[in-house]
C-alpha cells in the first residue's frame, strides 16, 4: 500500500508542480528545488524530509507562499530535502496532506495558508503519527504546530504609518479626506487581524482618519483586487493595504492607474509599484521558517504554537525600492509607536470588534 501511495504522490507532485505553475519564477523554484532534492538523494546525505504544500496562489505570488518557502530552503545547507505541490483550489488540501502522510516518510508536512485549516483538522486527526506544521493559522492537535506571526502588529504598523501620513498630508497624491483602505483576501480571522491592527494604529496616531474594508473572496484573483481598490480610490481614500496574497497584486495595479499609494505585505513588494507603494509590511519568513526547520531537525518542535512579532525583531516596514519618499521625522515618530508595543505599553486589538475599546483604553 505504501509504495501504490508514493506512485500516486508522484505523479501528484509532477502534475500540480507542472501544470500548477503560472510563471516562469514558480517553474524554475521548483526545479530548482526537484534538482536539489535528487543530488540530496543520490548522496543519502538527507537530514530531514519536509512536504511543502502551498496556498491556492502557489510560488510566483510574491507573498506567503514565495516567503515561507524561500525561508525553508535556508535549510538546504544542512542536507533537507523539501517536495513542494501546489494546489490549484482548496478542494486538494485534505487530497495532497493525506498523499504526503501516506507516503510514511516525511520527517514534517508544511501546510501553508489558514485556507488549510479545515482540511488539517481532519488530516492531523486520520494520521495522528505524522508532524504538520500549520503557517498562518492555529489548530489544537497532538501533531500539529502552529506558526505565525501576530498579524495584528503587521496591521498596526502600516496603520501608524499611514494614519501619520495622512495627518501630515506628507506625499503628493494625498488628498484631504483622511480615508484610508484595506482589501483582504477574504473575509477570515487572520485577514481581520491585520484589519484590525491596521485600523487601531491608523486611528490611535490619528483619530480623524476613515478606514474602509474590503474583501476579494480569494487569494488568486487579482483582476477582483483591482476592481475593489480602484472603487476604495475613486471613493476618496488614497492609501489602501493590499492584505491579499497573490490577488494583492492587482491592488498594485490599481494604485498605478489611480495616482494612489498602496502597502505590500509578507515580503518587500515594493518593486511592483515603486511609485505608487510606499513600503511593505516585511514578515521575517526567513527566520521563522529556519527556526522550526532547525528545531524538526534537532527532535526539539513539539505540537502547539509559536508566534513572532515586534519584540522578536522579526516584523518591519521596509522601504527599499520604494520611490516614495518618507521623511524621517515621519519615520522616527512611526517607531516611536511601535516601542509602545515591544514594553507592553499597549496591547494590540486582534478583532475588529475590539478596536474601539481598544482606542478608548489607549487615549
Amino acid at each position: 500500500m505504501k509504495k501504490s501511495f508514493m506512485v500516486l504522490l508522484v505523479v501528484v507532485l509532477v502534475t500540480t508542480i507542472f501544470t500548477g505553475c503560472t510563471n516562469n519564477r514558480s517553474t524554475e523554484t521548483t526545479k530548482d528545488t526537484q534538482e536539489t532534492n535528487n543530488t540530496e538523494q543520490d548522496s543519502g546525505s538527507v537530514s530531514a524530509k519536509f512536504g511543502f504544500i502551498t496556498g491556492t496562489g502557489g510560488l510566483g505570488d510574491k507573498n506567503m507562499n514565495d516567503a515561507t518557502y524561500e525561508g525553508l530552503k535556508s535549510l538546504e545547507s544542512k542536507d533537507v530535502k523539501i517536495d513542494v505541490v501546489e494546489p490549484k483550489d482548496a478542494s486538494d488540501f485534505a487530497n495532497l496532506q493525506g498523499l504526503f502522510a501516506e507516503e510514511g516518510s516525511y520527517d514534517a508536512i508544511f501546510c501553508i495558508g489558514s485556507d488549510q485549516t479545515d482540511a488539517l483538522t481532519k488530516s492531523a486527526k486520520k494520521y495522528p503519527e505524522q508532524k504538520f506544521v500549520l503557517v498562518d493559522s492555529e489548530i489544537e492537535a497532538d501533531n500539529v504546530t502552529n506558526v505565525f506571526f501576530r498579524a495584528e502588529e503587521t496591521g498596526y504598523q502600516l496603520g501608524v504609518l499611514a494614519g501619520l501620513l495622512e495627518k501630515e498630508n506628507a506625499l503628493p497624491f494625498l488628498n484631504d479626506e483622511q480615508k484610508i483602505g484595506f482589501v483582504g483576501g477574504m473575509d477570515i480571522p487572520v485577514i481581520n487581524q491585520f484589519a484590525a491592527g491596521y485600523e487601531a494604529g491608523a486611528k490611535l496616531v490619528n483619530p480623524d482618519v476613515d478606514v474602509q474594508i474590503a474583501y476579494v473572496g480569494s487569494f488568486a484573483d487579482p483582476t477582483t483586487a483591482t476592481e475593489l481598490a480602484t472603487g476604495l480610490y475613486e471613493d476618496g481614500c488614497d492609501i489602501v493595504f493590499a492584505c491579499a496574497g497573490g490577488s494583492g497584486l492587482g491592488v498594485f495595479t490599481s494604485a498605478g492607474d489611480n495616482d494612489g499609494y498602496a502597502f505590500g505585505i509578507e515580503m518587500n513588494q515594493n518593486s511592483n509599484a515603486p511609485d505608487n507603494i510606499i513600503a511593505s509590511g516585511i514578515r521575517d519568513w526567513t527566520a521563522v521558517m529556519t527556526d522550526v526547520g532547525t528545531k524538526i531537525i534537532a527532535g526539539e518542535l513539539s505540537a502547539g504554537t509559536l508566534t513572532y512579532g515586534i519584540k522578536e525583531g522579526t516584523l518591519e516596514v521596509g522601504f527599499e525600492d520604494s520611490n516614495v519618499e518618507v521623511s524621517e521625522v515621519v519615520k522616527e515618530e512611526m517607531n516611536s509607536y511601535f516601542d509602545k508595543v515591544i514594553n507592553g505599553e499597549i496591547t494590540l486589538p486582534t478583532t475588529l470588534e475590539d478596536v474601539d475599546s481598544f482606542l478608548a483604553e489607549a487615549k
